[in-house]
């Protein structure tokens, strides 16, 4: 047997599995020297960004200046956790709990008027 095309044997299953000679490929016969673009792919010097600082931000995405920009006018967790403390400890001739975390749906404690 002569042919171009590929035959092969399965020694397990005694098939014999013949594949013909591709005769043209997107267009293209003989011999064949296919090109990104003939198969739709991006030609390999084309420049692929490994970075987001490498895209251009057309979108006018949030950037971490713009984030602590924006938030600087926000109280902080230390100056509200500061201005609490400072608080309760302003509290005087009244019985109070601080909860602790966790605690708020276990506490049984009502005042007395």
């Amino acid at each position: 047997i002569t042919d171009a095309g590929v035959i092969s044997f399965n020694g397990q299953t005694g098939a014999i599995n013949y594949t013909a000679p591709v005769t043209s490929v997107a267009g293209k016969t003989g011999i064949i020297t296919l090109t990104a673009s003939d198969v739709g792919a991006l030609p390999s010097n084309t420049y692929i960004p490994n970075k987001v600082s490498d895209l251009i931000n057309d979108k006018n995405y949030q950037t971490n200046s713009n984030v602590a920009t924006t938030l600087s006018s926000y109280a902080t967790t230390t100056y509200v956790d500061e201005s609490i403390a400072s608080a309760i400890g302003d509290i005087t001739g009244i019985s109070y709990y601080v909860c602790q975390e966790g605690e708020y749906d276990t506490i049984d404690y009502t005042p007395t008027i």
